[in-house]
């Protein structure tokens, strides 16, 4: 039932139903309102990337260094910092270095991305670049840009 893999609604459980009438909903939640929640929560799967990592980019010295990364695996932020490999101007690769991670009650889970998505990018200056982002294997991606970029360039991905 934890990330990285997705929930189903009958993962949280039976539909709730209330023992009697919800009379003052300052102090009590009823079951219609909790199963749309269950029911939000499972459904936002669809929607809501399990990762996002922003990367800048150093031309010179041909790297790319993780600059921001929120996984929802890792809510304590205990997953050491991406590495990216260089493979030229226009593109970087991202590989997970562990194949399981521990879900919420320590048991080991199976990281498969299912999809990865661009999440914008500029230059230095702020200028726009296009970026595009694909997944390249079960955990790992690639990043190119439309062009080559200078140092200082951000680009960001999403992982679902």
């Amino acid at each position: 039932m934890s990330y990285p893999n997705r929930i189903t609604r009958v993962q949280l459980g039976p539909e709730l139903e209330d023992v009697k009438p919800v009379v003052d909903p300052k102090k009590f939640i009823g079951a219609a309102t909790w199963n749309l929640l269950f029911w939000q929560v499972a459904g936002t799967n669809l929607v809501v990337p399990r990762g996002v990592i922003v990367a800048e980019i150093d031309v010179s010295n041909t790297t790319a260094t993780t600059v921001y990364q929120a996984l929802a695996w890792d809510p304590d932020g205990t997953v050491p910092t991406l590495s990216w490999t260089y493979v030229s101007d226009q593109e970087w690769t991202l590989t997970f270095s562990e194949t399981k991670y521990p879900d919420h009650s320590g048991q080991d889970v199976t990281l498969v991305l299912e999809h990865v998505a661009p999440d914008g990018g500029y230059e230095s200056d702020g200028t726009p670049l296009d970026v595009r982002a694909g997944k390249t294997a079960a955990r790992a991606l690639k990043v190119t840009t439309a062009s080559a970029v200078s140092d200082g360039a951000r680009v960001g991905v999403r992982v679902y």
